[in-house]
């Protein structure tokens, strides 16, 4: 019995240690890297100051969408792994889960799941001539 329950007790602190993941789709060049503290963040691109291109896209693993400790987790790993492709800055929200694939899930979002979503990007001052698009 005291086995199980220090198994149990674990696997409990080792799945609160686990790392949020977040998925980077590379959709134009990558960087230098940079210090994470570096990296900007935006929630929305009407924010941002400059003008700027995406270089990758950013997609987080389900959360409860109440928990904000939970989605900083994965902002700051989205931070991160946005610095270590050389951005200058993170666009990242929230996003509703939608499970209407299912027959008999709830509709627009209602599962209270979201999923962090977000864009990495470099400014086009910061871009050297070599790794600019040809017009």
């Amino acid at each position: 019995m005291k086995r199980a329950l220090a198994s149990c007790l674990l696997l409990s602190v080792l799945a609160a240690c686990a790392s949020p993941r977040v998925d980077v789709i590379q959709v134009g060049p990558w960087f230098q890297p940079r210090n994470w503290k570096q990296v900007e963040v935006f929630s929305s691109k009407e924010e941002t100051r400059k003008p700027w291109g995406a270089i990758a896209v950013m997609h987080g693993e389900r959360i409860r969408g109440r928990d904000e400790k939970s989605f900083e987790k994965y902002k700051k790993k989205a931070r991160q792994l946005a610095a270590d492709i050389g951005a200058d800055a993170i666009i990242v929200m929230p996003e509703p889960v939608n499970d209407t694939a299912s027959p008999g899930s709830p509709r627009d979002g209602a599962t209270g799941m979201v999923v962090l979503t977000g864009v990495a990007l470099k400014y086009a001052e910061n871009v050297p001539p070599e790794k600019r698009p040809v017009p």
